[in-house]
């Protein structure tokens, strides 16, 4: 039986090419559009992380709070750990502030003297190293802020933006407007934080350690972002709380949520709409595809059709005749449809930047069986009426 699916494929080339084609598109354009679907998803749930913050998270603000002591700023970082929950902490920027770069962190007295001249104020975030798990901060080189565990240093990471004028491997020089003394701070790395302004990072647990004379304020902002066991905002704040009771000293005024992802997801739920809406019409079209090529075939066929008859064929026979050679056609495109699926999916990680706020997508395995078994069923459903109209063909016709 096999034999004759295949040899009655072969009849007609054109008519299998065009079948298969239409089934082809039909399973690569379901998969894709659930690929598109996804990127899209992770596009917009990437960039928003990278500005807002991975959901979920909290910002508990803090005042009144001693961080010019380096001893007991040092204690509250290490109370800030929790094993469900990423904590960084914010200080905000200092107005007085001023920076500069060279690619020495010694300077001679005309060095000195420029770079003086040449000092200028930039936005500043003040923070610790798990500042990157509460915000999506993609590497473009070098590193990100080490570890407050670990000897304390001065360092700095500098977005994509602010990389021209604070080259990795360069120093930053660091001022006051009312103090000649400048220090110097390296760039470890570069990111892509999604911001349009230049920005830097600065290590605050270095900066309390070694240069506490470059912070002087004594409120800031505890970021929560809960990975584990979720807890309430009562039980957050009774943990900051005592956390500065015990080293810093300092009050918590309020807590909220610092993420955006209520605002993406109504639109995350739209644009999942609207690809499911797009695969379930490209299904609907190569259904009726199907039956129109199908249709057209019987009648080319119907006089072939009815010398089976008149041979002898069963009406099983000749409507499984019809029915079974697309169920093997759509074998036999699904196999090639997933092969290129799988081409087109690995290659996607090629085509995106470095830094990308996007995930390279995993193969959508679910996406594929739907698509291969809504090929089956289309297959079916294109070839039934055809098939049933097929077996009611009268042999005696064939005599005319």
């Amino acid at each position: 039986m096999l034999q004759m699916l295949l040899k009655d494929l072969k009849l007609s080339p054109m008519r299998t090419f065009l079948t298969g084609l239409s089934m082809s598109i039909g399973i690569i354009a379901i998969i894709l559009s659930v690929l598109v679907g996804t990127i899209g998803k992770s596009y917009m749930v990437g960039t928003t992380e990278q500005l807002g913050g991975r959901a979920p998270t909290y910002r508990i603000s803090i005042q009144s709070a001693a961080f010019t002591s380096p001893q007991m700023f040092e204690k509250l970082l290490k109370r800030l750990t929790v094993h469900q929950a990423d904590i960084a902490l914010l200080v905000p920027n200092d107005p007085d502030l001023t920076f500069s770069t060279s690619s020495s962190p010694i300077l001679t007295p005309e060095e000195k003297r420029q770079l003086l001249g040449s000092l200028r104020s930039v936005e500043v975030v003040y923070t610790t190293a798990n500042y990157n798990r509460v915000f999506r901060l993609p590497l473009l080189s070098g590193q990100w802020l080490q570890e407050e565990t670990d000897y304390p240093r001065l360092e700095a990471v500098v977005n994509q933006q602010a990389a021209e004028a604070f080259p990795l491997g360069h120093y930053i020089h660091v001022g006051t407007r009312n103090s000649l003394d400048l220090t110097p701070i390296p760039v470890i790395g570069v990111v892509n934080d999604g911001r349009s302004e230049p920005s830097l990072y600065l290590n605050v647990a270095g900066l309390s350690a070694l240069a506490p004379h470059l912070l002087s304020a004594q409120s800031g902002s505890v970021l929560w972002h809960e990975n584990g066991i979720l807890t309430s905002d009562q039980e957050k704040i009774s943990f900051v709380s005592d956390s500065l009771s015990d080293t810093t000293g300092g009050t918590v005024t309020d807590i909220g949520r610092a993420d955006s992802s209520e605002v993406y997801e109504g639109a995350l739920s739209a644009l999942q709409l609207a690809f499911l809406t797009t695969a379930i019409l490209l299904l609907l079209v190569s259904v009726l595809g199907l039956i129109n090529i199908g249709l057209s075939t019987l009648e080319q066929r119907s006089h072939e059709l009815l010398i089976r008859r008149a041979l002898g064929a069963s009406r099983a026979s000749v409507a499984w005749l019809v029915l079974g050679s697309s169920i093997l056609l759509a074998v036999f495109v699904s196999i090639v449809a997933i092969i290129i699926s799988v081409a087109i999916v690995a290659s996607v990680p090629l085509f995106l930047p470095v830094g990308s706020p996007v995930d390279p997508p995993h193969y959508p395995y679910s996406a594929t069986t739907y698509a291969v078994s809504a090929a089956a069923i289309t297959a079916i459903l294109g070839s039934i009426l055809p098939a049933i109209k097929a077996s009611r063909l009268e042999p005696a016709l064939a005599l005319r």
